[in-house]
């Protein structure tokens, strides 16, 4: 895309310096604006500070920075594009040879040779079907319904527009998830067994809710049916979720990988649902990333578009629509299948707790505030009072919330709720049990909330969401 001002234009005037100093003047003028809600779900909201480091086109970060890993967007520009597909909804989808892949790059992953499937033992091959055994390929993202999939031999990429023009901030949005202080395990006194929990009691003023479901052992993979949904956002650094986490680990050492879909203007440039995965081998402090964003997780599917628009929403009372996430482990990786078809794999050598088996895993829903947002949700519940007792003189704003799933509640029913249905995990022995000793939590319950049933038809399954506070 032509843009006026380019760098070319720029780097060709004979004031190279005092432009430079304009440039500068201009960017510490209009620092203080940005949005503040800019880290991954799961923590406390990063904020973008002046020590944040930046890095240029093709400049890999200095060892004990806060992000070891490439520029995220930058590392795709001078690798070849088999094709490229512009989509009805303004994104681009870059066709990437296989083996350029910028998984590939990870010190970890020099000379990897490409798995283009999962190992399954005899045991366990009536559990997981190929894309040949599959009855049809459903078009269930833009990209599928438009133009079908990138040529053998390529994958696709989801090009992220975002970064080259005005909404660019920090790499820190696909690279980082929860800071090191906000997640972690907690001895129970009593059973001697961890449990689950933040290290911090949750707090409104944090920026992060949250309504989810737990299971703590051991564990070589699970599955859930996640319902699709658009709910509202506040802001365009806000964002809302459902997703399920694969982890092991506690403090210093969690290891996840994660998968489902999430509503973030800030990422994806408009405020539908997307497909997204996450992962981190060292408690969300330098490793990991959104998708495809650094190196590490190897995909093998020419059709799935990680980071790519749902197309198909669900509408209450009226019809559901679902996708099935499924992440196993065979020997050597753990593999991503959605909807029956293998997407890709975390290579097992990326992780040191989750290198052989997950203790534990997590269903449900999460949303992420902006700062004016959680302040206002934080200001009104001190002070005992709703939207309907607020002053007159208020703003719209200040009564704007982020909705989590649908953003019905629980009580509502599970026609108009968000939820997962046929929560299971896989034990180390490859056998499927329904997932029904589950710990729950949610951060506020007047917010957000979250329940948990079991029926024939749906099987162990989580109802969740809310309208926010």
């Amino acid at each position: 895309m032509q843009t006026a001002g380019r760098k070319e234009d720029l780097l060709s005037l004979k004031t190279p310096f005092f432009m430079a100093s304009v440039c500068s003047l201009l960017f510490w003028l209009f620092l203080p604006l940005l949005p503040t809600c800019i880290s991954f779900h799961g923590g406390k909201v990063r904020a973008f500070e002046s020590g944040s480091q930046y890095v240029k086109s093709g400049q890999a970060r200095t060892p004990g920075s806060a992000s070891n890993e490439l520029h995220p967007n930058f590392d795709y520009v001078n690798i070849p594009r088999v094709r490229s597909f512009n989509l009805s909804d303004g994104s681009i989808v870059d066709c990437v040879p296989i083996e350029r892949q910028l998984s590939l790059k990870h010190p970890s992953l020099q000379n990897h040779q490409i798995q283009l499937a999962p190992s399954l033992p005899e045991s366990a091959s009536a559990l997981f079907k190929t894309e040949k055994e599959l009855p049809s390929l459903v078009p269930w993202q833009l990209f599928h319904v438009e133009h079908g999939s990138c040529p053998d031999g390529s994958i696709p990429v989801h090009r992220l527009a975002c970064c080259e023009t005005r909404d660019f901030h920090s790499p820190d949005i696909f690279l980082k998830k929860y800071p090191t202080e906000q997640r972690g395990y907690a001895k129970n006194s009593t059973k001697g067994s961890r449990t689950r929990m933040r290290i911090q009691p949750p707090a409104v003023d944090d920026g992060h809710q949250y309504a989810i479901v737990e299971s703590v052992g051991n564990f070589a993979g699970a599955q859930a049916y996640l319902s699709v949904w658009d709910p509202s956002v506040a802001t365009a650094s806000d964002f809302s979720l459902s997703q399920l986490w694969v982890g092991a680990g506690a403090q210093d050492d969690i290891n996840t990988v994660e998968a489902g879909w999430q509503v973030y203007e800030l990422l994806n440039g408009d405020r539908n649902p997307h497909l997204f995965i996450f992962w981190t081998a060292d408690s969300y402090r330098s490793s990991g990333c959104y998708n495809l964003r650094c190196p590490g997780f190897v995909q093998t599917n020419s059709r799935v578009v990680l980071g790519g628009a749902i197309s198909s929403v669900s509408s209450p009372d009226s019809s559901l629509y679902f996708k099935k996430f499924l992440v196993y482990k065979d020997p050597s990786a753990w593999w991503l299948q959605i909807d029956g078809e293998w997407v890709g794999y975390w290579p097992a050598i990326l992780f040191t707790t989750l290198k052989n088996s997950a203790d534990w895993l997590q269903w449900g829903g999460e949303v992420c505030l902006s700062a004016a947002a959680a302040a206002a949700a934080s200001g009104s519940s001190a002070n005992g009072s709703s939207s309907s007792s607020s002053s007159s003189s208020s703003t719209d704003e200040s009564q704007i919330t982020t909705e989590m799933g649908s953003g019905y509640f629980p009580t509502d029913g599970n026609t108009k709720a968000a939820s997962q249905c046929e929560l299971g995990y896989i034990d180390t022995q490859l056998n499927v049990y329904a997932a029904t000793d589950l710990r729950q939590f949610s951060t506020d319950p007047n917010c957000y909330s979250a329940a948990t049933y079991y029926d024939d038809d749906w099987g162990s399954y989580i109802v969740f969401g809310g309208t926010g506070c």
